[in-house]
């Protein structure tokens, strides 16, 4: 993984993972979250480096972090309507 620290501007690993999750609860890609930081906000542009660079490693080791396995279950549910019209209830456990 890239080093994102460039001496003025840091993120502690905790803080960008945090700010990830959040990104990816709202249906923010990297892309976006690049785009709706501000010139002057140099931590929202470090985290969209950030988070750019964890999905290409996701992406590249074949893999899916806990956020993608909530995202992609609703997304399959909402698009899969015929596998799920026998279901009244669905438990989420680990929120």
């Amino acid at each position: 993984m890239k080093d994102f620290n460039d001496g003025a501007y840091s993120m502690k690993d905790s803080e960008a993972l945090a700010a990830i999750s959040k990104a990816k609860a709202k249906g923010h890609l990297p892309s976006d979250v690049k785009k709706l930081a501000r010139p002057e906000d140099r931590n929202a542009q470090l985290l969209g480096a950030i988070y750019e660079a964890y999905m290409d490693a996701l992406k590249e080791h074949n893999s899916l972090d806990f956020d993608d396995l909530l995202l992609f279950g609703v997304k399959l549910l909402k698009a899969e309507r015929q596998a799920t019209s026998w279901c009244q209830h669905v438990l989420v456990d680990e929120l």
